[in-house]
C-alpha cells in the first residue's frame, strides 16, 4: 500500500501505470473472469472518439468496433443462448479509454481477423477487454 502511495506521489505519472497490463489474452479459457467469454470476430469497421481522455500511458479516445462474429470460442460469461444469439451475427464491441495501459488490438484492420475478449455491459454492449495482438499505447 506504501509504495502504490509512493508512486502516485513521484513526480513521474507513468509510474503508477507501469506494470498495469491486467487483461486476458484469451488462449486459455480456464484464466478468464467470470464475465469473460472468447470470440473470433472479422473486423468491418471501426470509429474513434472523438473526445480525448487524459491519459497517462493508457488509449485517450475510446473506440467502437463494427465486427461480424465468426466463432464464440467460450468462456464463463458465454451463455449457449448468448453463444446461439452472436455467432455469424454482425455486433458493436465498445473499448473504453483509459488512464493507464490497457489492451488495444494490433493491426485490426477491416476484414482481419483477431481473438477478442468482451464482457457484456450493463447498457447490453459488449465490451472489449483483451484479446490477441495487444498494444499498450493508444490507435
Amino acid at each position: 500500500m506504501a509504495i502504490a502511495a509512493i508512486t502516485l506521489a513521484s513526480a513521474d505519472p507513468a509510474l503508477a501505470c507501469r506494470g498495469q497490463q491486467l487483461w486476458s489474452i484469451g488462449d486459455d479459457l480456464g484464466k478468464l473472469r467470470p464475465a469473460e467469454f472468447v470470440v473470433r470476430a472479422r473486423l468491418i469497421e471501426s470509429y474513434k472518439g472523438e473526445q480525448a481522455f487524459p491519459a497517462i500511458m493508457g488509449n485517450p479516445y475510446g473506440m467502437i468496433y463494427f465486427v461480424k462474429v465468426e466463432e464464440v470460442v467460450g468462456g464463463p460469461g458465454a451463455t449457449a443462448g448468448q453463444a446461439k444469439e452472436i455467432g455469424g451475427a454482425n455486433i458493436f464491441i465498445h473499448l473504453s479509454a483509459s488512464v493507464c495501459e490497457s489492451y488495444f488490438p494490433l493491426n485490426f484492420s477491416p476484414g482481419s481477423v483477431k481473438s477478442l475478449v468482451l464482457t457484456k455491459g450493463e447498457a447490453g454492449l459488449f465490451e472489449l477487454v483483451g484479446g490477441e495482438g495487444r498494444k499498450y499505447q493508444a490507435p
